[in-house]
């Protein structure tokens, strides 16, 4: 009875003590199968896996020939797409020479970026992040070689390096790390044979201890080779004599310097560590999550140390003419193209003092970037560079950006002179990158003091404290809460509708939280494949004419109360006031519920019994008569235009009030802007709007700004212009009123079309200024009509209120944007703060081709984008 009730206590008591003890069964079985390992390997074999071969060949190569030396080295320089081990026996341990956050990475002396970052889980990340990408590649020791690695350093360690080591640390990587809590290993050079430190590491059985070549010839290298395996290494660096290596070790090993017993310490160790990395299998992670956190740190460093007269962030786009001018030996390319996403900047290269003047006559904004790792015989800029400045800052504004070591600031000899200056301190692609942003307001500037005061300057000069001027930033998924991977999705569907014949090819935008963390370009211009799409290039935008152009004025003429959204069009046109569509409230019309007809084929009546353009309507030749430009060499008469606006203001209303897309309104908008602002409708948008939000691309008639090659081809017109329109637009209406309609005629790229986005998505707000009130985009974006099924809003459009219309079904109802005839579509989420962007020439050859609405590639895309979110 009393053994019956104990028996369960027996069974749990059991379990416990084997608990307890697995974990001592795994540890030896981990040994008892190194052991057999080791037993089958030669002598020559086990010495073998004490060498750690230095690579200086391609990854390929170097796996493929040592594959039985127990480690393969690389420097970070490498590809770290490493391929896998040629045969099934089991790998070397892979090892990376790194620094402590980029390729380039500065000498210890001058710690880079680190040193100006106090964000400890920033820095935590950054080793976590790091650690986790080199796993995924295949790595299982990182050798942070800049922190300068030997026992007699061990202690000390600043608070970022210790915080980057615990982050490597927690990636399960094995790292050689300067007093981090547990390094996996230690490197120590010759002179630390006899230390103290040494002696205590050799005591902790599980830390591979490596030693470093010495400088010398073969036989001094062997020596000392020796003398460490025996005194307590367990690999030793080599970069060549391999099998001569083998063989004087193995001499050694028989003579009894180097004894069996410290050999199979060794072994057993590496072998070990093999075994482990077997077993905890690959790691997948997208490299943007590494990206993300350094590009976070490149921001964090960049330092604002003088701002005189606040030039810096740039503000006023539309007063700004700015030259870049590049110093240095190394490349800026990145910055540059950079600062060309904020606005057109003048690249000035190959100079002479006569040169720089002549080029910068029309700039008054002078940008140099110092693009240098290392100082030329201690100095960063030439004599004929120093002089440059000096000339540079007499009567232009000059802003410097050093991407190097901020010691070059005591070389500047007038450094009074100098508006601006910004410290980037290493010339890194992604430092390149947030120094663009941060020069125009896309991410904010950190004052401070780098090296004390600049020379020669009493104090240093700082503007406002506010560098952000909430205009568009770049960055990767991660940082704004997306996933890269889920949004590698998009490239899948944009080339399942180009091998569809669906669309030649076209642009992606993916804005999140003021970031823009997508931007591609897919496919050609035309299914010729002559000319791939790049990002600057245009697309004749069609009806994203209406809320890009059009609306905004409208918007802006109702906050200075020039009119009213309950005025009907008689109201605002004094012809239309005995018409019957003079009654058409203005509210309605936005909202397309005003019983206006579609559309009116003007371009019908002016062609000739065989459908080409009649010579009562056109010309080849321009003249007083015949002046408004519908294609290259074909020109309408200048009073057709009349006879277009009459048919428009004598046309009939739908006698049916129901939901009814309607191109009319916006061409007697078009009419009512350019009367209130008695100007044209293109230049009062390139004033007010354009040039303030560095939409620097977008225009109409875009062959007067830009090379042909640049603009996207819509459509082989065979039927009203008889050729390729490629620069001219596409909708036969808008060319008739010489290519600047209220519906249609605008050219973009989709980089452009995401600025005015963000600025409806921040309430008017944009690069520090209000350009419409807050109110303003919320009486617009609002659903008047919705109980009536009519789910647009007043200009734009709105989510469906059905199953079916022009979203995923994914986006908010506070949500707003627009589609194009061309095939193209913007969106924009107020709760999300996403910002969407597509752009094709679903057109091109043929209109008639339905192909991308057949496959839903926008809807698509956008669902993809919304799968993205993680928080």
């Amino acid at each position: 009875m009393l053994r019956e009730k104990l028996y369960p206590t027996y069974c749990w008591v059991f379990v416990l003590l084997f608990m307890v003890q697995l974990p001592i069964y795994a540890m030896d079985f981990l040994g008892y199968r190194a052991s057999n390992w080791y037993k089958s390997l030669s002598d020559k074999e086990r010495i073998r896996q004490v060498l750690v071969y230095y690579a200086d060949v391609s990854g390929s190569e170097a796996l493929f020939n040592y594959a039985d030396v127990g480690a393969i080295l690389y420097p970070e320089s490498i590809d770290l797409k490493l391929p896998k081990h040629p045969n099934d026996s089991i790998s070397p341990l892979i090892m990376l020479r790194s620094g402590i956050l980029f390729q380039d990475y500065q000498n210890t002396q001058n710690i880079g970026l680190l040193q100006h970052i106090d964000n400890a889980n920033l820095l935590f990340q950054l080793g976590r992040q790091k650690g986790l990408y080199y796993k995924s590649a295949g790595l299982s020791q990182l050798f942070v070689t800049q922190a300068k690695v030997h026992p007699s350093l061990l202690e000390s360690i600043n608070p970022q390096q210790r915080a980057y080591y615990e982050g490597l640390e927690s990636s399960e990587i094995f790292f050689d790390a300067t007093g981090a809590p547990s390094a996996n290993t230690l490197l120590f050079p010759e002179r630390d044979l006899n230390s103290d430190a040494l002696h205590r590491a050799i005591q902790e059985k599980d830390r591979l201890l490596f030693f470093k070549n010495t400088q010398g010839g073969f036989d001094k290298l062997l020596a000392a080779r020796i003398t460490a395996l025996q005194r307590g290494a367990d690999m030793i660096w080599v970069r060549r004599d391999i099998e001569r290596l083998v063989e004087g070790l193995h001499d050694a090993l028989k003579e009894g310097t180097w004894s069996r017993n410290r050999m199979r310490n060794s072994v057993m160790k590496v072998l070990k560590h093999k075994l482990k990395q077997m077993e905890k299998g690959s790691v997948k992670i997208h490299p943007h999550k590494l990206m993300a956190v350094q590009q976070t740190i490149a921001e964090k460093s960049l330092r604002l140390i003088k701002n005189k007269a606040q030039v810096l962030p740039f503000k006023n786009l539309e007063n700004k003419r700015i030259a870049y001018v590049p110093f240095g030996n190394e490349s800026g390319n990145t910055f540059f193209e950079g600062i060309n996403q904020y606005t057109q900047v003048k690249k000035i290269v190959r100079y002479t003092e006569e040169s720089l003047k002549t080029n910068l006559i029309d700039r008054n904004i002078v940008l140099v970037g110092l693009h240098q790792r290392f100082s030329d015989n201690g100095k960063y800029f030439s004599e004929a560079e120093k002089s440059w400045l000096y000339q540079l800052s007499q009567n232009k504004q000059l802003v410097l950006v050093l991407f190097t070591n901020s010691k070059v600031l005591e070389e500047l000899e007038h450094p009074q002179l100098i508006d601006a200056v910004v410290v980037g301190h290493i010339n890194h692609h992604l430092v390149q990158k947030v120094a663009s942003q941060a020069l125009f307001g896309g991410i904010q500037l950190e004052e401070s003091i780098v090296s004390g005061r600049l020379p020669r300057e009493k104090e240093n000069v700082f503007g406002s404290n506010n560098t952000h001027l909430k205009r568009l930033g770049y960055a990767f998924p991660e940082s704004v809460g997306m996933d890269s991977y889920r949004l590698l999705a998009i490239d899948s569907l944009m080339r399942e509708a180009i091998d569809s014949l669906a669309i030649p090819g076209g642009q992606i935008v993916v804005g999140r939280k003021g970031k823009i963390v997508y931007e591609k370009s897919f496919g050609y211009h035309t299914y010729e494949k002559t000319f791939p799409v790049r990002n600057n290039n245009l697309y004749d935008l069609a009806s994203l004419t209406k809320i890009l152009a059009t609306l905004p004025l409208v918007m802006q003429l109702e906050e200075w109360g020039q009119i009213d959204l309950q005025q009907n069009f008689g109201q605002l046109l004094p012809e239309l006031q005995d018409k019957e569509i003079g009654k058409v409230k203005l509210l309605d019309a936005l909202a397309h519920y005003g019983r206006m007809p579609a559309w009116i084929p003007f371009y019908f009546k002016t062609l000739d019994s065989v459908g080409k353009p009649s010579p009562d309507y056109y010309r080849r030749k321009a003249n007083s008569t015949y002046n408004i430009e519908v294609h290259k060499n074909l020109y309408m008469r200048k009073d057709y235009r009349d006879s277009m606006y009459l048919r428009i203001d004598t046309t009939k209303l739908k006698k049916r009030l129901r939901y009814r897309y309607s191109d009319l309104t916006y061409y007697i908008l078009k009419r009512t802007v350019e009367r209130k602002y008695q100007k044209r409708m293109d230049l009062v948008l390139e004033k007010e709007f354009y040039r303030p939000l560095g939409m620097t691309y977008t225009t109409y008639n875009p062959l007067r700004k830009f090379n042909k090659s640049l603009i996207v081809p819509s459509e082989k017109d065979t039927y009203f212009r008889h050729d390729v329109l490629q620069g001219y637009v596409h909708d036969m209406g808008a060319a008739m009123l010489g290519g600047v309609g209220g519906h249609a005629g605008l050219f973009a790229n989709a980089n452009d079309v995401a600025k005015i986005m963000q600025m409806y998505l921040q309430k008017g707000n944009y690069g520090g200024k209000q350009l419409l009130q807050s109110s303003t985009i919320d009486v617009f974006n609002n659903c008047y009509f919705c109980k009536k099924q009519v789910r647009r809003g007043l200009g734009f459009d709105k989510p469906q209120l059905g199953a079916h219309g022009p979203t995923c079904g994914c986006a908010s109802p506070s949500s707003f944007g627009h589609s194009g005839f061309t095939g193209t579509f913007v969106w924009a989420d107020p709760e999300e703060e996403i910002v969407y962007v597509f752009l094709s020439n679903r057109t091109y050859p043929s209109a008639n081709n339905k192909k991308l609405q057949h496959l839903d590639t926008r809807a698509k895309i956008q669902e993809v984008i919304y799968s993205a979110i993680m928080n």
